[in-house]
């Protein structure tokens, strides 16, 4: 019988793996992607306590990225294949977990609810930590259920790698991890059956392979937080900010029925888990398929006294999702304990709303989008239709305006085109000024004024606007740029303008050069800085060369990008353009431009 079920969950299996390499392939780059890449994986510098402090860095992601992005490339599919090849891991321990179900039918929704809970297992087709910790969790529950009967020190060995990895791929489930070490440790006191030297190698395992990394790791939050880099979720209560988000994850609306279901489901796992208690002794609760809903609770109390204690914020959405298969695998197996327990088979109907999910996922199968940062789709489509826009064709690629959460996402698509087109200009958003604006017109109908509808995005309704008429420039100054030779200085000025005559308007600032490094990738930023005239710095805009391209050769290699100022105000005092060399790598600038030119005033009513 076994063996019938494991075809046909191998045949499953394989279809639902096609579809995520599907949507590895198909699905836009999203902003945290596109960040981790930049910030990251593109530069190599990744590791702990010297790269950017960020908890986007979610370090087995970001090191297994490195590792597929210097194989094969920068390509989505290459970007996104750890994560995809983890799903096979996440695939066969779920099987295998699924085997401590004695009745088939909870088995199977077990399986089909994990297994088709689109929003979920979409991570696993994604360039983030989330998926890869996902799977990685799964092998460390496996080995788990497999300790806490045998004792054995290879589960426990197996357990303890599995625990690093999924650890190390995302932070956010350090209160679980500590979980599972109290029950470790548990299990070991109550184990009689051998000797304390027994106990204590294995409690040395523990602590060698689980409780020091888990030290490193919550110091290392500690250090984020002290950075201002923990930035997710808040100190809201944890059923309005985590369960209410965990709902919106995985059915994608939060209505009364589904909040309903999830607090009997709690109070129906509390009663069961009493009532086992209550028929056996409170040892049960140390049996493999108990493991579930110990760790549920246990996390979920843990999560609750460092928000009460130390303000910790509360997880919300992708951030929580490993409370899902907690939830689920509790739900599960108290049934199935019940069932067994007590011979009633009818207590199976009670997992029958589980099978939801799977319904969704056949309602909510797309290559288009993933729902944890729908908001932040940008289609191809709009990228080719500015960059092959007849009125695209200057001296300088078109300005284009739009939100900020949209902007890694379209450098990604500019990178892997060559970089030829402006990056978004976010820091002035809304505007009225940049030639093409990606955007929910919602937002700020005043756009339709002065713009047209070029092209709409299918999900969310974002539009892609085109001026109704090209901003027309009068030229202000042109200087030229310094040719120098295998400069490596931080700071290297390509111009300063005093701005006492040019207050009260908005300017273009353009600059085109011949530049070239050996440095791969060349980390450095053109920024344009305007300051008042006690030097104070009213405005920043930076494009960095490693967002344009990975190699500046000497030959065909031109820098030709803009920057707009937006409308100057009465106290600005000095406009600075310069090359930030943040490595302090060798570059060579051969020959070059850059001009001020002031945008008419006519072409903005």
């Amino acid at each position: 019988m076994r063996n019938k079920q494991a075809l046909v969950f191998s045949f499953l299996g394989i279809l639902w793996i096609l579809y995520l390499g599907l949507r590895a392939f198909y699905v836009p780059f999203t902003f945290d992607e596109s960040a981790t890449f930049f910030h990251f994986v593109h530069t190599g510098d990744f590791w702990f306590f010297t790269s950017l402090p960020d908890a986007g860095n979610h370090f087995i992601n970001t090191l297994l990225t490195y590792i597929s992005y210097s194989l094969f490339g920068s390509s989505k599919f290459a970007l996104r294949l750890p994560n995809l090849l983890s799903a096979i891991v996440f695939l066969y321990y779920l099987f295998r977990i699924s085997l401590f179900l004695n009745n088939k039918s909870i088995r199977w929704i077990f399986i089909l609810s994990l297994m088709f809970s689109h929003y979920f297992i979409e991570f696993l087709a994604v360039s983030r930590g989330y998926g890869l910790s996902m799977a990685f969790l799964f092998g460390a529950f496996y080995y788990l259920m497999k300790f806490s009967s045998d004792f054995s020190i290879k589960h426990l060995l197996f357990l303890s790698l599995f625990l690093l990895l999924a650890l190390f791929s995302n932070f956010s489930i350090l209160v679980l991890s500590m979980a599972i070490i109290v029950y470790l440790i548990i299990l070991l006191i109550f184990n009689k059956k051998n000797s304390v030297k027994y106990g204590i190698y294995r409690l040395f395992v523990i602590i060698l392979l689980q409780v020091l990394p888990l030290a490193f790791a919550a110091y290392y939050m500690f250090y984020l937080q002290g950075k201002g880099s923990l930035y997710y979720g808040n100190t809201d209560g944890f059923w309005v900010l985590t369960t209410m988000s965990l709902i919106l994850f995985l059915t994608g609306t939060k209505m009364m029925v589904f909040q309903v279901a999830v607090f009997v489901y709690v109070l129906g796992m509390l009663c069961g888990t009493s009532l086992l208690i209550w028929r056996e002794k409170p040892t049960v609760l140390l049996q493999p398929k108990l493991v579930f809903p110990v760790l549920l609770f246990s996390t979920i109390i843990g999560l609750l006294l460092l928000t009460a204690l130390f303000s910790v914020n509360n997880p919300e959405d992708r951030v929580a999702m490993y409370l899902i298969p907690l939830f689920i695998g509790s739900i599960s197996m108290i049934t199935d304990t019940l069932v067994v327990s007590t011979g009633k088979k009818w207590l199976t109907l009670l997992l029958i709303p589980l099978l939801f999910l799977p319904v969704h996922f056949l309602s909510v199968i797309n290559l288009h989008y993933v729902n944890g940062y729908i908001t932040e789709v940008i289609p191809e489509r709009f990228y080719e239709t500015i960059a092959n826009d007849n009125d695209n064709q200057g001296a300088y690629p078109a300005t284009i305006g739009g939100y900020r959460m949209r902007m890694f996402c379209w450098t990604y698509m500019n990178f892997r085109n060559g970089g030829n087109q402006n990056l978004i200009d976010y820091k002035a958003y809304p505007d009225m000024q940049s030639d093409y604006q990606i955007v929910d017109v919602d937002e700020y109908p005043g756009w339709l004024i002065n713009y047209d509808v070029i092209a709409t995005e299918d999900i969310m309704g974002r539009k892609l606007l085109k001026r109704k008429q090209q901003i027309e420039y009068e030229l202000v100054i042109k200087n030229t740029i310094n040719p120098i030779s295998e400069m490596n200085k931080e700071f290297y000025s390509l111009a300063n303008w005093d701005a006492d005559t040019l207050k009260g308007h908005s300017y273009l600032v353009g600059i085109n050069m011949a530049i070239h490094s050996p440095e791969i990738p060349f980390h450095a930023w053109v920024v344009m800085q305007i300051n008042d005239k006690n030097g104070k710095t009213l405005q920043y805009k930076n494009i960095p060369f490693d967002w344009l391209k990975t190699r500046w050769y000497k030959d065909g290699n031109r820098f030709k990008n803009s920057l707009l100022t937006g409308t100057l105000p009465p106290e600005t005092g000095l406009i600075k353009v310069y090359i930030w060399n943040i490595n302090k790598g060798i570059f060579t600038i051969e020959e070059g431009e850059i001009d001020l030119s002031r945008v008419k005033e006519s072409r903005l009513e």
